[in-house]
């Protein structure tokens, strides 16, 4: 039980700043601060209440703080803000920026075409056609760290946050970058540049998603395989990243001769330097924080227990931003990060007797046992979930610490003013692991099974039944049914046929106004009697706001706005992309 006296501090410090987002206000996260120490008192627990009191009590003040100032915070109609990520392209073409405003605790979201005028308005039109291509997520010159001024509007926040608005506007001005962040910015330029030069296609693009986060050179296709073969985390700055460098600074600094405080301001330097290179997103957040706890075990003559180390991570970003309460992010490292270490020391002895080899059986149960725990929140999310993200995990476990490191030495000789490119030998060792992890997420998207529908309580009973079982034993009869019942939910889920679609019956317009009358609807006399399908070149709009079918049932595609669509004979769609 003493392993766990940290546990509901933390569970009960994400529980009420959830409470003060949710509600609006500090009341009930207060009755559940005391509820909860007061249980504590009555059943002896007296550690527990103390801990609660004072973790909880901290997070729920910082949560109702930062909540009242948002409120009263004067939303100017020039809005001067820092980038504080990377920028995420949006289908009608715009992007989404998470922004650091002054005088404001959260991040503001700031929906923003890039403008025509202002001070960067070639680089930014540059940016607009890099969108129209969908080959990239971050705009040219507007990189994390980015000074901007943005003629602002402001509508209420449909997404939970301390924050009552979200912003919308054009872009006005881009001041240059200096200092560190241009440093930055220029580290994942030259990875970036590198890659494209000395890898092949695909590659080029998975090497800067995994040394820095960098995704802008993946396509939307791409990016999808990854979250269909559940890899998509290997592209995104997480607790992985965060070991694998703090593993190779601890490993260096003991081939040094240094002590466990020489390791730890090895491993902290590193750390801190890496971190501020990939930028303050969230997820570097949460990945540092949890490496922090790590060289703190470090310095421990004692081995702290994982689920201390895990309490304090979770305790620490509450404090230092409110928002990560209600992020699926957050709650998806948690959630893995607690079911391995809770789950694999119960699936190791009964994976074992499959008589693999060790260090399969250990990979394939942290992936299980992250996959057990998050599978829910991600049905909750998506509406669907990997089936084969275990499989896809194991075979790539081998190789990913040597194309981070690897990646990771190519990105520092990249920098470095050499007479010759010293970081083409890095990135030419590290091809072929990266090629591997490409060619398994390729083969586990064409899988015909690769993801299914579910809802969060049927994922949560499904792996919980896997679990159950392994635990008791029946491991080749728990392999044999999870394959048949996979085998049997794709076949429910299988799609119709592709529908059979003369060319010459497709009418191609221009955009749907042409097709509808004053009032916005399709008209049926603008439309041919032999159609089968209409097609509308129109790259803008979301699929959300568009038809898809006329009344009378005939397809409507929109190419240039969603790639390549099948369309099937009972109407539906389904784009090449994964969109939809």
């Amino acid at each position: 039980m003493q392993d766990l006296r940290l546990l509901p501090s933390a569970l009960t410090s994400w529980a009420v700043v959830l409470l003060v987002i949710l509600t609006g206000g500090p009341g009930w996260a207060v009755v559940l601060l005391v509820v909860v120490g007061v249980v504590c008192i009555f059943t002896g627990h007296w550690q527990h209440a103390m801990l609660v009191v004072a973790a909880a009590g901290a997070a729920l003040f910082m949560a109702a703080t930062r909540q009242r100032r948002a409120a009263d915070f004067a939303y100017p109609e020039q809005l001067s803000a820092t980038v504080a990520g990377r920028g995420t392209a949006l289908e009608f073409g715009g992007y989404y920026f998470p922004v650091k405003v002054d005088g404001l605790a959260p991040n503001l979201a700031l929906f923003t075409k890039p403008a025509t005028t202002g001070t960067d308005a070639d680089t930014v039109q540059q940016a607009v056609r890099q969108t129209a291509q969908q080959t990239a997520q971050q705009p040219v010159g507007i990189a994390p760290g980015s000074q901007i001024l943005v003629d602002a509007t402001y509508q209420e926040s449909a997404r939970p946050g301390l924050a009552p608005v979200v912003a919308r506007g054009e872009i006005l001005e881009v001041q240059p970058l200096t200092g560190f962040a241009k440093f930055a910015a220029n580290i994942s330029d030259s990875l970036q540049a590198a890659s494209q030069q000395f890898l092949g296609e695909h590659t080029a693009a998975l090497v800067p998603g995994m040394v820095l986060g960098d995704r802008s050179a993946q396509t939307d296709q791409q990016r999808q395989m990854y979250i269909d073969a559940g890899l998509s985390h290997l592209t995104a700055v997480s607790g992985l990243h965060v070991a694998t460098i703090v593993a190779a600074a601890v490993i260096l600094a003991r081939v040094a001769r240094c002590g466990p405080v020489g390791q730890s301001i090895a491993a902290l330097v590193v750390l801190a330097f890496y971190a501020s290179v990939v930028g303050p997103a969230p997820s570097v957040l949460r990945a540092s924080i949890t490496g922090l706890v790590g060289v703190a075990a470090i310095v421990n003559s004692s081995r702290m227990p994982p689920i201390h180390a895990l309490s304090i991570a979770v305790i620490t970003l509450l404090l230092i931003d409110s928002d990560l309460a209600v992020t699926f992010g957050f709650a998806l490292s948690v959630a893995a990060t607690g079911g391995i270490i809770a789950l694999v020391p119960l699936l190791y002895r009964p994976l074992a007797r499959i008589r693999l080899p060790d260090v399969v059986v250990r990979a394939f149960a942290v992936s299980l046992a992250a996959d057990v725990v998050t599978m829910p929140l991600v049905a909750l999310m998506a509406g669907r979930v990997s089936v084969v993200s275990v499989l896809a995990n194991v075979a790539v476990t081998p190789v990913v610490s040597i194309a981070l490191l690897l990646g990771l030495a190519a990105t520092i000789l990249a920098v470095l003013p050499l007479p010759f490119p010293a970081e083409a030998a890095a990135l030419k060792l590290a091809e072929p692991a990266v090629w591997w992890i490409y060619r398994v997420a390729s083969w586990a998207q064409d899988l015909p099974l690769a993801t299914i529908e579910v809802t969060p309580w049927a994922a949560a009973i499904a792996y919980g039944w896997i679990i159950v079982a392994l635990l008791a034993g029946l491991v080749r009869t728990t392999i044999a049914v999870g394959i048949t019942g996979m085998l049997f939910a794709g076949w429910l889920q299988r799609p119709p046929a592709p529908a059979e679609i003369s060319p010459d019956n497709v009418l191609v317009i221009a955009e749907l106004a042409e097709i509808t009358d004053y009032s916005g609807q399709i008209a049926a006399e603008t439309i041919p009697g032999n159609t089968e399908a209409i097609v509308v070149t129109d790259p803008s709009g979301r699929k959300a706001d568009r038809p898809t079918a006329t009344p009378a049932g005939i397809p409507i595609i929109f190419p240039n706005r969603d790639g390549p669509v099948t369309v099937y004979v009972d109407g539906s769609q389904h784009a090449e992309s994964g969109k939809f």
